[in-house]
C-alpha cells in the first residue's frame, strides 16, 4: 500500500533529520521567526528523543469487521514539560511523519484526522503544539475479501520534541488484532470518544459562525461565544496570519485576523476554528469566502 503523505516542516532539511539522514543533533529553538540554529550533540543524547514521547496504536473495536471501516488511533504520550507538534507547526519545529504497513492489502489506512492543537506563543514567533499526550485519529477501511485470522497494522512514526531544545525522535510500532465477522467496543472506547471531541467538524449553518471579509482582514463572527482561537493549516495550501501571535485568538463573539494583501485572494484561508460558549468548546473545520 502506499505511504500516507505528511506536512511538511518549515524548516528546511528537518525532515532529513527525522529520518536519520543527518547526523544526530539538537535544534535550538529560535527566538523569533526564521530557522532554529543547529547545535550538534553526541549520538547518544540526541537519541533522548526516542524516550521523550511514547508511542503506541489503538483499535477502536476488537476486531476488524469485512466491508466496514474502523478507526485507529496513533498515540503518543510526552514526557511533561516537552512538546510535539500539529500539523503546521508554525514558527519553529516539525510536524510528526508516519508510514504504515498493514498484513494484508485489503486493509488499508486513511488520511489522518489531527485533534486541535495548543498555541505555544515565544516572544515574537507562535507554534502548534501538543503537550502531554495526543491521539491522531485515521480511518482503517477492511474490504470484503480481507479473509479471517489474525492481522497486524505496522507503523514507523518520526517527530521532534521540544522543551528548550529540540531533538528528532522515531519509533516502530505495531497492532495485531483479528478479522471476524462482528466485533464489540475496544477497551479504548473512552479514549477516542476523548479524542474524537477535538477533532473539526464540517461548518454548517446550524453553528451559527459567520465569516466576512473587510479589506485583508478575515473577520469571523459567532453571537454568544466568549471566546475563538484559529489555527491556521499550513502556509503549502492556506495564507499565513500576518500577525499570530496578536490575531490568533480574542475574548468575546468577534475575531478578526488580518492577512497579507498579496496573500489573500485566490487561495482561501483554511483552517480549525475553535468556539468557546460557557465551559463547552466546539472546533469547525472552516475556509474563507471569497474575496
Amino acid at each position: 500500500m502506499k505511504p500516507l503523505s505528511t506536512p511538511r516542516a518549515h524548516v528546511p532539511a528537518l525532515g532529513l533529520v527525522l529520518f536519520g539522514l543527518l547526523a544526530p543533533q539538537t535544534l535550538a529553538q529560535s527566538k523569533g521567526k526564521g530557522l532554529p540554529s543547529f547545535q550538534p550533540v553526541p549520538a547518544a543524547e540526541a537519541l533522548d528523543g526516542n524516550r521523550l514521547v511514547q508511542a503506541s496504536l489503538l483499535l477502536d473495536h476488537d476486531a476488524l469487521v469485512p466491508g466496514s471501516t474502523a478507526l485507529l488511533g496513533l498515540r503518543l504520550e510526552i514526557e511533561p514539560e516537552w512538546h510535539v507538534y500539529w500539523r503546521n507547526n508554525g514558527d519553529t519545529g516539525a510536524p510528526m511523519s508516519f508510514r504504515f504497513e498493514t498484513s494484508h492489502p485489503g486493509i488499508e489506512i486513511g488520511a489522518p484526522r489531527y485533534p486541535a492543537p495548543s498555541r505555544y506563543p515565544h516572544d515574537i514567533s507562535l507554534d502548534y503544539i501538543y503537550e502531554t499526550e495526543v491521539v491522531v485519529l485515521f480511518p482503517v477501511t477492511v474490504g470484503d475479501s480481507v479473509p479471517r485470522g489474525t492481522a497486524t497494522i505496522d507503523a514507523q512514526v518520526s517527530w521532534l520534541v521540544c522543551k528548550d531544545s529540540c531533538l528528532p525522535g522515531r519509533a516502530s510500532v505495531e497492532l495485531e488484532t483479528v478479522v471476524a465477522p462482528r466485533n464489540a467496543p475496544s477497551s479504548s472506547r473512552t479514549t477516542f470518544e476523548a479524542w474524537q471531541k477535538r477533532i473539526p467538524a464540517q461548518l454548517t449553518p446550524s453553528n451559527d459562525v459567520r465569516m466576512r471579509w473587510n479589506d485583508s482582514t478575515l473577520v469571523i463572527e459567532a453571537p454568544g461565544a466568549s471566546a475563538m482561537t484559529f489555527f491556521p493549516y499550513e502556509s503549502d495550501i492556506s495564507p499565513q496570519p500576518l500577525e499570530p501571535v496578536a490575531d490568533g485568538t480574542a475574548k468575546g463573539a468577534v475575531l478578526k485576523v488580518r492577512f497579507d494583501t498579496s496573500e489573500v485572494g485566490e487561495v482561501p484561508v483554511s483552517g480549525v476554528l475553535e468556539v468557546r460558549r460557557g465551559d463547552r468548546a466546539a472546533f469547525f473545520e472552516i475556509l474563507s469566502p471569497g474575496r
